[in-house]
């Protein structure tokens, strides 16, 4: 006896643009552009509304600029945002009412070899929900050691 709990069936979609532009052998502009629904599987917000039982729409964008290098350092900023489609989504519990998230972020990198660079960032993310006036906002200093090979 199996029982099925949804037997909906979801689309995924989803269209997207991409930036790689290199003003000046130092500066380095990129960014991507996307518009789809259901793309929770791809590292979105949009996935499906449980209590509305259908795919939720979004869209989003990132920029950032690369600086360097100048000798070892490489220095990197951006900003992001993913605005969910509010009326596909119900106001209920945090996990599942976000309609809007933000971040800006800046790094240093510092390149010891080919191999072996270590950075330093700084991100400022402020999440929005349906239903609430107040915001949750987090700041982040998180340090990498990265090993290429």
């Amino acid at each position: 006896d199996e029982t099925v709990v949804n037997p909906q069936s979801y689309d995924a979609e989803l269209l997207g643009f991409d930036l790689n532009l290199p003003l000046t052998d130092k500066i380095l502009v990129y960014g991507e552009y996307w518009i789809g629904q259901n793309l929770g599987q791809y590292g979105s917000l949009s996935g499906i509304s449980p209590s509305l039982n259908r795919e939720v729409e979004t869209t989003g964008w990132w920029a950032a600029a690369q600086i360097g290098s100048f000798g070892p350092w490489t220095f990197n900023g951006g900003y992001l945002v993913e605005d969910v489609d509010d009326d596909d989504i119900a106001a209920g519990t945090a996990s599942t009412n976000i309609t809007e998230n933000g971040a800006w972020f800046a790094n240093v990198l510092y390149q010891i070899s080919d191999a072996v660079v270590f950075g330093l960032e700084f991100t400022q993310m402020e999440t929005e929900y349906k239903g609430q006036a107040a915001t949750a906002d987090n700041n982040r200093i998180q340090f990498s050691a990265i090993y290429n090979f």
